[in-house]
């Protein structure tokens, strides 16, 4: 058993030793990945709830809410990707990055269920868009060697985001916060992420 944790605690040790090996760019832009992930996954049990709450949806027609991004996201990230090699990978994931304050602005705003679906689904864009981009920034800027590495880390920094960001949604939302409150400051992270 020592050895197991010996041998994790040294490979732990190697991957950090690697990411400080990255160009600041490199980090810069994976750290992004992390922050937006996990900001993104934290609004989930917000807009699930405030869908319940402020507009009476049923919780099938609130779930379907946390549906719609990865939907749209899906349909459209080859061609969000090639926008971005057009304009430009930079300029892409900041234009995102602001559309998804604009969203979560607009979830909060939302006087309709309607306007809360079309809100929604400006979160869909924003994923179809930053995610083709920062994918591409990264493999454009990592080093030949390093664009393994920079792939399985994003990944990783992805499934981290995913998992920590409902958390700590969770534990926001146990707060008894005002529900819109909290999408206004995810939307503020999301904003002066890049």
């Amino acid at each position: 058993m020592l050895k197991i944790v010996s041998k994790t605690v040294r490979n732990t040790l190697a991957v950090g030793k690697r990411l400080c090996q990255l160009s600041p760019i490199t980090l810069l832009t994976l750290i992004g990945v992390l922050i937006t992930r996990i900001s993104g996954f934290a609004a989930y049990p917000f807009l699930v709830l405030y869908a319940t709450e402020a507009f009476a949806l049923s919780p099938v027609m609130a779930g379907s809410l946390v549906a719609i991004p990865p939907l749209i996201s899906m349909l459209l990230s080859i061609p969000f990707g090639t926008l971005a090699e057009i304009v430009g990978k930079k300029r892409v994931m900041i234009a995102s990055s602001l559309l998804a304050a604009l969203a979560y602005f607009a979830i909060a705003g939302a006087s309709s269920s309607l306007m809360l679906y079309i809100a929604v689904m400006l979160l869909g864009l924003y994923r179809a868009s930053f995610d083709p981009a920062s994918m591409a920034l990264l493999g454009e800027m990592a080093r030949r060697e390093d664009k393994g590495f920079v792939y399985a880390a994003r990944y990783t920094l992805i499934n981290i985001g995913t998992v920590i960001g409902p958390i700590i949604g969770v534990a926001l939302a146990s707060r008894h916060f005002n529900l819109p409150l909290p999408l206004v400051v995810i939307s503020h992270t999301q904003c002066y992420c890049f």
